[in-house]
């Protein structure tokens, strides 16, 4: 056998076989886990809408976002802030306009360091959550 066609071969078997510990790496966290493990954390967010965004989750319990909606092309981007709070095994998201606003408790699912679903089945957003913010926004201090 050739040797490209045995190293190709070897990488699909490996390829395989890691796939499920990949999986295995999910796991479900509590709203408490999640919200320690957000404090202080900058974050970039994709929803199931096709929202996109950043923001920032500070020591108060505050995530201040500047996200963009599906489709929007131009113009500002939109900005809002929302109080967060553990519930059991929800995390607890209160928006003063985001989704219309008002507060929804989700699920959380950790997909790695740093890495996040909050919500499930049709409704989520993944966060990314991988670098500690030092300096954050004022705006992100002030509480809700």
């Amino acid at each position: 056998m050739p040797r490209l066609v045995r190293f190709v071969l070897a990488g699909l078997v490996g390829v395989t076989l890691a796939a499920p510990s990949a999986f295995a790496a999910e796991r479900s966290i509590t709203g408490a886990e999640a919200a320690k493990l957000l404090l202080g954390k900058a974050f970039q967010i994709a929803c199931f809408d096709g929202t996109r965004g950043r923001g920032h989750f500070n020591e108060h319990g505050v995530a201040a976002v500047s996200y963009r909606r599906s489709g929007a092309t131009s113009g500002p981007e939109e900005r809002d802030r929302a109080a967060i709070r553990a519930r059991g095994p929800e995390l607890c998201v209160h928006w003063a306009r985001f989704g219309g606003g008002g507060e929804g408790c989700y699920p959380v699912t950790e997909y790695g360091t740093g890495l996040y679903r909050i919500g499930s089945n049709a409704l989520w957003c993944d966060v990314n959550a991988r670098q500690d913010v030092n300096n954050v926004k004022p705006e992100a201090n002030a509480k809700p």
